[in-house]
């Protein structure tokens, strides 16, 4: 790959050929045209000709040919000096394009759609990616559920945590999270094993402007009921448990949205079950970078 990085820069910069150029910090070093072409493995007159040519461009000297050793002129010394920073350059750019290409550097980003990702689904998979592969750089960005698809249709992220993704993406399954209703626990609600939509109805409504509603309103519709009209519409998860527990409404949250600890509010299932699936995904086809590939991979393994 050095030599192809080479054969790139010579290319793209005709004045300043990389053969007179090392051929200047070499003959700096050796003082013998003979043995400057030795060590580039090319021909005398080869090593000349590149001088020359690039003398015959800037119109200046670099080399006192009639002196032995040869030495260079005060314009050859700051040829040779700049090519010692650009080989030295082009040689880290190799070495990091060949990291590039092996998936040991990089950066990934991830979209996000909030707590349930970011607390529950995330955190083991990052964990053991960063600890396999620790020079990848990984960001978390968290959105609404449509910007969050937005976002990945833009290319703005690489890949994405969504709730029941639609088929167009490249998907992998990470769990499975359900709809649950939140009392406060000295509700006679909180005794029930399960709630079903008319033990909502009568009662103020919080609908959480979190991400749920879609399947919020669903799972109502999907039984003969519409949604109660909202008292409150909150966003935050824990705006929405204060109320909640000061007895200002019930709600519907995803269970995976709510903390570990939901102080004095009962977390009850809902009947009929209202699951859904969370995945990580992409757009379908090439990874925008080696380093998104070489997650996605990962996270292919570490769910199948």
């Amino acid at each position: 790959m050095h030599k192809k990085i080479i054969q790139s820069y010579s290319m793209a910069f005709p004045e300043f050929p990389i053969t007179a150029l090392r051929a200047l910090k070499t003959l700096r070093e050796t003082g013998s045209m003979t043995r400057t072409a030795a060590f580039l493995g090319i021909s005398q007159p080869a090593v000349s000709r590149a001088i020359g040519t690039l003398e015959q461009r800037f119109g200046l000297t670099f080399v006192r040919r009639d002196s032995r050793p040869i030495t260079l002129t005060a314009e050859g010394e700051l040829v040779a000096s700049f090519s010692d920073r650009i080989e030295g350059d082009l040689t880290d750019l190799a070495h990091q394009l060949a990291r590039l290409r092996h998936g040991r550097t990089g950066s990934v980003t991830i979209g996000s759609f909030g707590a349930s990702a970011s607390t529950r689904l995330l955190p083991d998979l990052l964990r053991s990616f960063i600890r396999s592969y620790p020079e990848v750089t990984v960001s978390i960005r968290e959105y609404d559920d449509q910007e969050l698809a937005e976002a990945l249709n833009d290319r703005i992220i690489d890949v994405a945590v969504l709730a029941n993704p639609p088929d167009r993406f490249d998907l992998l399954l990470l769990g499975q999270d359900e709809l649950v209703g939140l009392v406060p626990q000295d509700d006679p609600l909180a005794g029930k094993a399960s709630l079903d939509p008319s033990d909502f109805e009568g009662r103020p409504f919080i609908l959480s402007k979190a991400g749920s509603e879609p399947l919020i309103r669903d799972w109502f519709s999907a039984n003969g009921e519409g949604l109660p009209p909202p008292s409150h519409r909150i966003r935050q998860t824990v705006s929405i448990l204060a109320m909640v527990e000061a007895g200002l409404g019930t709600s519907i949250m995803a269970r995976y949205a709510l903390p570990r600890d939901v102080g004095r509010v009962h977390a009850i299932p809902l009947a009929p079950p209202a699951p859904r699936d969370l995945a990580l995904v992409r757009l379908p086809g090439a990874a925008k970078s080696q380093a998104a590939d070489l997650f996605w991979q990962f996270a292919e393994r570490q769910t199948g």
